[in-house]
């Protein structure tokens, strides 16, 4: 991993984001644990690759790789996960503005499930 890569402004600005929700987070779960995201990436059919680990913790977000892919490959996997994240991100969102607007209407709707 380009350690350039992770002082670009963009990465540091999100950086600060997540670990801005990761505080709201612990505090609605009343769990302090790390976060870790696990990456893999493969064509169909073939075994899945490691792409990496992210590690999210109240002072600290590692990335830890070890990229066996071309650059086409990784820039590829990147574009996918931020459009990944994004959707989670509007998922996330739209079930928050749904379950607080339940809860001022006394209904309760469950927040989690699947989204195709």
């Amino acid at each position: 991993m380009d350690p350039t890569s992770l002082a670009n402004p963009t990465v540091l600005s999100k950086t600060a984001h997540i670990q801005s929700m990761l505080a709201l987070h612990d505090a609605v779960e009343n769990d302090e644990r790390p976060i870790l995201v696990h990456v893999t990436a493969h064509r169909e059919g073939d075994e899945p690759r490691d792409f990496g680990t992210v590690a999210v913790g109240e002072r600290e977000v590692r990335v830890t790789a070890e990229l066996d892919s071309s650059e086409t490959e990784m820039a590829l996997a990147g574009m996918i996960l931020s459009m990944y994240g994004d959707v989670l991100v509007l998922t996330a969102a739209s079930a928050l503005a749904t379950h607080i607007d339940c809860g001022s209407n006394d209904d309760t709707r469950p927040h989690t499930g699947t989204f195709a």
